[in-house]
C-alpha cells in the first residue's frame, strides 16, 4: 500500500520523470522496480518506486553542496554520495520547485552523458520553460 506521503508527491515524481526523459537520448528503464532516466547506458536519474516517499536521486558536482542544505535531502546510499549522488526525499518538495528541479536533472544528464549528447542540449531554458508544457517555445531554427 502506498503511504499518503508517496501520494501527494507523486504527480511531481511523474513530471521531474517525464522532464528527465526529454531530453536527448533519454531513456526509461525500471531496474530494482524503481523508475530510472539514463543516458548512454548509465543512470543520471533515479525516481524511486511508486510506494515511497522517495523524490529524486541526482548526480550534483557542483551543486551538490547546495542541495544537501535542503531538509529531506541526502547523500545517497551504497557509497553513491561520495561520488556526487543525492537523494531528495519527497518532505523536501515543498522546498524545491520544477525550475530547480529542473537545473539539477540537466546537471545529473550532463554529467553522465558522454560528451558528444551532452553538447546536443539546448542553451537553458527561462525560468518556467524546462517543465511545465504549456510554457514551451517552437525552438527557432537558423540556416
Amino acid at each position: 500500500m502506498r503511504s499518503t506521503a508517496a501520494k501527494r508527491h507523486a504527480p511531481l515524481r511523474r513530471k521531474l520523470l517525464a522532464y528527465a526523459l526529454s531530453l536527448p537520448e533519454a531513456e526509461a528503464h525500471h531496474p530494482w522496480g524503481e523508475n530510472v532516466a539514463k543516458v548512454g547506458g548509465k543512470i543520471f536519474f533515479f525516481g524511486g518506486r511508486p510506494e515511497n516517499d522517495f523524490l529524486a536521486g541526482l548526480k550534483l558536482p557542483v551543486s551538490r553542496t547546495a542541495a544537501l542544505r535542503l531538509p529531506g535531502a541526502e547523500p545517497m546510499g551504497y557509497g553513491m554520495g561520495a561520488h556526487d549522488w543525492v537523494t531528495i526525499w519527497g518532505t523536501a518538495a515543498s522546498k524545491v520547485d520544477l525550475d530547480l528541479m529542473s537545473v539539477w536533472i540537466r546537471e545529473s544528464y550532463c554529467a553522465v552523458a558522454p560528451k558528444r549528447i551532452a553538447a546536443r542540449l539546448d542553451p537553458p531554458a527561462p525560468a518556467g520553460a524546462a517543465i511545465r508544457p504549456s510554457a514551451r517555445r517552437s525552438p527557432i531554427r537558423r540556416s
